[in-house]
């Protein structure tokens, strides 16, 4: 206060000087001083002001702040002195400068331990705001207990205290170690107590007690000793275990099982097979042990345990044996339920039950065993067939050629485009001789050139044809053939070797021209017949009642009658003539007219009939009643190689039959390891490591003579689809997933048919068969299929996936749903991967999917696909998620094989038949409905509506027609979630010639009430355009599926014992379109895109490290012939691409397949419409105007490098005509 009242009594003296006196009372005083206070702080604090104006004689006070963690040490200068945080200097008489130091504060942090341990150091100084640590150390025997104090935290054996801002104590307490013992027993004896403490140092006691029927093995652990059934420990000193093993008194001849948790209601049993294929097979006793005896110890064998309604899996830990190390490392392959085993050996395993049929969720798991064989891992990798060409072989050219297809067929060459030679002259009349047409009454009598039946002019040119061939007639009642250079390029034959051998490469092209010419595009069946009957030595129909003989040929006694049956139509004529000509000149006539077997007469049943027994069958051959017979599907399918495929497929079973002798078919067993099984496998180890010395077991050789009817075709709808009988260690040596399905019968022809028109397939899946078929079938004959090289383009790969999808290795079912209620089913399916897939980027290992047909006890079934479980392209894990309706049949439910496939189309075909997986699925449904739905007999009506209709279901256009089908059906439980279908066909003889049946379907299946006999009623609308062509059109076949998957059928033929005689309208379209849309197929002269022809473009997507992935795109230019009234338009293309290893991939190509749909065909409302960008090109456009579409696909990851092909394609119209397009051509390589 002295302070204060001093400075304001100076202030007050300051005033009175400074403001006394008038203006002059001063002027003799000198002027006051002013003078600078400058200040300065040290680290760890301030002070202020900096500077401070100062008068003379005056004192000034100065500020100090210390920062955290720092204090004030010391203040000087300007003769002042420190209160507290102030400080105040003296008179000022002269500039000054004041220095504040600042010191860091000083904690200190003490420590204490209690018994037990230490703690250091005792105590620690620090800054304010720091840390500090101790280390702590407990005395043998000890542990840190607890400690706490300056707000720390324990790391180890350190503790580290808080941020430090006042003085503290830490406090540490130890106490004494407690350990812990565990006693660990197997079965047959008991360790007690099963776990103690014990403080540190302190002893410990533990009883051993052994079951009847086993003995102590061993005890260790804790560093104890056994003594008098007790095993002591002393001066413990940590935690340990004890491990007591108890051995099952097993002779040496023995194999005990046991099996945990079995149920006592069920038999356990036990089957033991030896290396020699021995079996022994044993059920549990009552304490539930299977026993083996009279064992050779020197023995390998196998045994599997199992439990109806249980899953059995070995048990950890709990397989004894003696002292034999073989016995020993002979279980070190464990799996499942089956083990690798010897005798003298105790083995346990536990039993899980399923969740059972009486529940709500049934479960089934299936691993592998450990038999290896049948793990196939890459198809073979095709290699271009090293072929020499040396030249064309002319010796038996004949220089007056064009003078004898004048007199003999009246055929004159017109030089007016490319001029005739002498070789094309003759390979013309070559060909032209080859039909037989010289033996043909008729067929070549006449005086003149122009008398002749065949009289025409022949022009060569270098046009690319349809058909390679084109007749016109011309107004002056004289014809002009066109035929294209293209067809006589292998015509001639070329001397060639191929890997070493020589012989003579041809084709059979300009002879399938030859034949479209004399039959006139198959149009004079009668011609058609009479090269049949000449050249292959079958005969077939060329009238209605096939002069009697369809009473007395058909298998099937209802197939009897003549109305069943139709003539071959013409283009399915050229199909066969052109593919008999491929097979060897031994093997063209199968007919063995001295013998009582042979190929002798092809079939046709009428249009919409299925096989009254193989209802999906397009082809079924009787080798027994000599004749194959071709449904209406065998002809409708997409692609003309598949049905070249099938014609060969039903031929070779002839070959099979009457031309393979029994040793060749129990050599060609051997390919693919087919066998009967019986009581013993297949022993396809053996098969795998030595095919050609493998004996495959339960075959008799002398019964492979059984015809092929006998064990082929199995049922469809109703029967099983698989021929159990045979079965195979091979799971991708074949061809096809048929040629796997059934037999080595099937699996034979499948593969020939691929030999004559696909080699390369056959030789990338199964070069054993190729090699085989080539050396022992067909004398060393090879055969090629040449892709037009303009359609051809490269794939680049540096990493292509030939490797086939895993085998399965487990299969995972659950089935949930009450027994009243639907099921839902869960597949899973689990696939080997490879040990050596390290670079992920390029590694193929697992599937894109698999395929299974899921048959029932009564023959219904379901068709399902797997997918990835992981959701990406390919995974090692494949799942199908499913429902069953409730009606569905009750009982277990198999798919005879399962299809595994990848993206780029390795697959590989596991069969139940070869136990192959492991499968049980039971559906438990309690109101099971096993009944199909019945047609009700005479109920069928048809009814005909037009525009003017005024109870037409549907508002038609004017030149529109909609044909009505209703019929009622009895059905006992539920329609709900089925269909109809029915199959329309034109059944005028002389109008539906050239054309096909119409399948159509409908879900609207109402009930009905009125009627005792019917439950419900099927409708299917079928709208008729102008398009349609006059006939009188009905249904055929009919089929009706409930929803329980049960499929009710009725066929109508007329006059018939177990038909419902047909109902027809005519019907009749106003411009009616017979004619299919045209492709051009012209070679492409430049690079612009637009120039009108047909072009395969190409491109990797990734081009400097390219994986397959291409982009691939098809120009083709497509249209109707006019005129346009009678053109219903483009409605869709179909493609089919090949690679080098002969697989073939399928694709449509429509306005809803394709990404830019603005180069894609468009319709609407079921009328043609141009495309957006043809639209654009010509505003005019029609169906007859040529337009251009652009297909693209891009092939996926992986894909095949080498040189890929545009093999096929398919144009569709409206109207449902087509055309077929083959751009390959087959050679034939003959050994000379």
């Amino acid at each position: 206060m002295y302070l204060k009242d001093t400075l304001v009594i100076l202030g007050l003296a300051i005033s009175v000087v400074s403001c006394g006196g008038d203006d002059n009372s001063n002027n003799n005083q000198p002027p006051l001083q002013h003078y600078t206070i400058t200040s300065t702080a040290s680290l760890g604090g301030s002070i202020t002001p900096k500077t401070q104006d100062a008068q003379h004689g005056s004192t000034y006070t100065f500020n100090l702040n210390a920062d955290d963690g720092f204090e004030i040490s010391e203040v000087t200068g300007c003769k002042g002195a420190l209160f507290g945080s102030q400080y105040n200097t003296g008179l000022i008489t002269n500039d000054c400068s004041i220095a504040a130091k600042f010191t860091p504060i000083i904690v200190t942090a003490l420590s204490h331990a209690s018994n037990g341990g230490t703690i250091s150091p005792k105590e620690q100084s620090v800054n304010y705001g720091e840390t500090s640590s101790f280390d702590l150390n407990a005395n043998d025997g000890y542990q840190l207990k607890h400690i706490e104090g300056c707000d720390g935290t324990l790391n180890g054996n350190t503790y580290k205290t808080g941020i430090l801002k006042d003085n503290c104590e830490v406090i540490a307490t130890f106490a004494p170690v407690i350990y812990h013992i565990t006693a660990h027993s197997s079965e047959g004896g008991n360790v007690s107590p099963s776990s103690m403490s014990v403080a540190y140092g302190e002893n410990a006691q533990f009883d051993v007690s052994t079951d009847d029927k086993y003995t102590l093995e061993s005890i260790s652990g804790c560093g104890g000793s056994l003594k008098d059934n007790k095993y002591y420990i002393t001066n413990v000193s940590n935690d340990c275990t004890i491990n007591a093993q108890f051995e099952r008194t097993v002779g040496d001849q023995e194999i005990i099982v046991d099996v945990s948790g079995a149920s006592n209601d069920r038999p356990v049993i036990g089957t033991l097979t030896s290396d020699d294929k021995s079996v022994l097979i044993t059920t549990a006793s009552k304490d539930g042990e299977l026993k083996f005896e009279g064992l050779n110890k020197q023995q390998d064998y196998i045994l599997t345990v199992s439990q109806a309604g249980y899953k059995i899996a070995d048990a950890d830990d709990s397989v004894e044996e003696n002292d034999s190390p073989r016995a020993k490392t002979s279980l070190s392959e464990v799996n499942g339920n089956v083990i690798k085993i010897n005798a003298g050996t105790f083995a346990q395993f536990n039993a899980e039950r399923i969740d059972g049929l009486e529940q709500d969720h049934f479960q089934y798991h299936w691993s592998e065993d450990i038999n290896t064989a049948g793990r196939e891992y890459s198809s073979y990798i095709n290699k271009d067939l090293p072929i020499e060409i040396i030249g064309q072989d002319y010796s038996d050219v004949d220089s007056h050629a064009s003078a004898t297809l004048q007199s003999l067929f009246g055929i004159i060459l017109d030089d007016s485009d490319v001029p005739w030679s002498q070789e094309h002259a003759y390979r013309l009349l070559e060909m032209l001789k080859r039909t037989g047409l010289e033996s043909f009454p008729n067929q070549l009598s006449g005086g003149s050139a122009a008398e002749h039946p065949y009289a025409s002019h022949w022009v060569l040119t270098d046009e690319l044809l349809t058909d390679d061939i084109e007749v016109t007639n011309l107004t002056d009642a004289s014809t002009q053939v066109k035929i294209s250079t293209q067809t006589f390029k292998y015509a001639s034959p070329t001397i060639v070797t191929v890997d070493g051998k020589r012989g003579r490469f041809f084709s059979n092209r300009l002879y399938n021209a030859a034949i479209r010419f004399v039959t006139d595009n198959g149009q004079k069946i009668d011609v058609a017949a009479h090269i049949l009957k000449q050249r292959y030595g079958v005969i077939i129909a060329t009238t209605r009642n096939f002069n009697g003989l369809y009473e007395t040929i058909p298998v099937i006694d209802d197939d009897r009658n003549a109305n069943i049956w139709q003539i071959f139509q013409p283009k399915e004529l050229i199909a066969i003539i052109a593919i008999l000509e491929e097979f060897p000149e031994g093997m063209k006539d199968l007919s063995l007219p001295n013998e009582k077997g042979g190929l002798r007469y092809f079939l046709r049943r009428a249009n919409g009939l299925p096989h009254p027994l193989y209802s999906a069958a397009p082809a079924v051959a009787w080798t027994s009643a000599n004749y194959v017979e071709f449904m209406e599907s065998a002809f409708t399918q997409n692609f003309i190689g598949d049905i070249q495929r099938l014609i060969i497929h039903e031929k070779s079973h002839f070959l099979w039959d009457y031309a393979f002798s029994n040793d060749l078919k129990y050599e060609w067993l051997k390919k693919s390891g087919w066998y009967i099984p019986g009581d013993t496998d297949g022993n396809c180890k053996q098969w795998a490591e030595d095919p050609n010395n493998w004996t495959p077991p339960n075959v008799d050789p002398e019964t492979l003579n059984v015809l092929t009817e006998v064990h082929d075709h199995p049922k469809f709808d109703g029967e099983l689809v698989f021929d159990g009988q045979w079965a195979s260690c091979s799971t991708t040596q074949f061809v096809t997933a048929y040629a796997a399905k059934l037999n080595p019968n099937e699996d034979m022809a499948e593969s020939i048919s691929y030999f004559l028109t696909n080699p390369d397939l056959l030789r990338s899946r199964a070069l054993p068969k190729y090699e085989f078929i080539r050396d022992y079938i067909m004398q060393g004959s090879i055969y090629l299929s040449v892709i037009r090289p303009d359609l051809t383009f490269e794939v680049l790969n540096l990493y292509p996936d030939y490797i086939y999808p895993g085998k399965i290795n487990s299969v995972d079912i659950s089935v949930y749903g009450a027994p009243e209620q639907k099921k839902s089913v869960v597949v899973t399916l689990g696939l080997h991967t490879s040990e050596n897939c390290n670079n992920q980027d390029n590694c193929f290992d697992g599937a894109s999917g698999a395929y299974m047909r899921l048959l029932s006890p009564i023959g219904t079934y379901k068709d399902q696909y797997f997918k990835p479980a992981n959701g990406a392209q390919l995974d090692s894990k494949l799942i199908a998620r499913f429902d069953l309706p409730a009606e569905a049949a009750k009982g277990w439910w198999v798919p005879a094989e399962i299809v595994v496939f990848d993206q780029v189309g390795n697959r590989r075909i596991e069969k139940l038949a070869s136990s192959d997986y492991g499968w049980r699925l039971y559906i438990n449904n309690a109101n099971s409905d096993i009944v199909a739905p019945q047609y009700v007999k005479n109920s069928m009506t048809l009814n005909l509506f037009n525009s003017d209709s005024t109870d037409s279901p549907v508002e038609l256009k004017e030149d529109e027609q909609l044909l009505q089908l209703q019929w009622l059906l009895n059905e006992n439980e539920s329609m709900d979630q089925g269909y109809c279908y029915a199959n329309i066909s034109n059944q005028s003889a002389d109008f539906g010639w050239g054309q096909y049946s119409h399948e159509l379907h409908s879900h609207y299946i109402p009930e009905v009430s009125s009627r005792s006999d019917a439950t419900n009623i099927c409708t299917i609308d079928w709208l008729i355009t102008r398009f349609i062509p006059l006939g009188n059109y009905g249904p055929r076949y009919i089929t009706m599926k409930d929803k329980a998957l049960n499929i009710g059928k009725t066929s109508f033929t007329a006059n018939h014992p177990t038909h419902e005689d047909p109902i027809t309208l005519v019907v009749s379209g106003s411009t009616p379109d017979t004619n299919a849309p045209l492709i051009n197929q012209q070679v492409c002269q430049s690079e612009d895109e637009d120039e009108t022809c047909l072009r395969v473009t190409a491109a990797p997507t990734n081009p400097d490290n390219p994986n397959g992935e291409t982009i691939v795109k098809i120009y083709y230019w497509a249209y109707e012939e006019q005129p346009l009234a009678t053109a219903s338009g483009l409605n869709i293309t179909g493609i089919r691409l090949r690679n080098p290893q002969g697989q073939e991939f399928h694709f449509w190509h429509s306005k809803n397949s394709n990404v830019d749909k603005t180069t894609a065909p468009d319709q609407e409302g079921g009328y043609f419409k141009c495309n957006s960008q043809a639209l654009k090109d010509n505003p005019n456009c029609d169906a007859t105007t040529p337009i251009q579409y652009v297909f693209e696909t891009i092939l996926p990851v992986g894909s095949a490098p080498g040189t890929w092909g545009l093999t096929e394609m398919t144009v569709r119209d409206l109207a449902g005509n087509n055309r077929q397009y083959q751009f390959t051509e087959n050679l034939r390589f003959d050994v000379e």
